[in-house]
């Protein structure tokens, strides 16, 4: 999918709405400064920086890529960046994945 709106736009599109329909979200999510990374298949976060690869991001609608942020706001807002200590980060990170997806569904 290609969209004729560039992908920073888009992402700063999705922020306010977040802002504006789930303030708690984009509250935290302002609180991120978004970086683009070909480095990463999707988006990922250090708790100071939201990572996102372009490509990905043009793969998303509007409600997707809301959601996708949504979803990795909530990794620094519950600590999971702290929290992992010497577990192993692949499976940690699914592990947080399995405690978040339960209250994006919920809000």
């Amino acid at each position: 999918m290609n969209h004729p709106i560039p992908v920073g736009l888009r992402i700063q599109k999705a922020r306010t709405t977040l802002l504006l329909d789930h303030p708690f979200f984009g509250t935290l999510l302002f609180r991120l400064g978004g970086r683009p990374s070909s480095s990463i298949a999707t988006m990922a976060t250090d708790g100071v920086s939201l990572f996102y690869n372009p490509e990905f991001v043009d793969t998303l609608n509007a409600a997707e890529l809301a959601g996708v942020l949504a979803h990795e706001v909530m990794h620094p807002a519950l600590q999971h960046h702290t929290r992992r200590g010497n577990r192993e980060r692949e499976r940690w990170n699914v592990a947080c994945d399995y405690a978040i997806n339960p209250i994006l569904l919920d809000a």
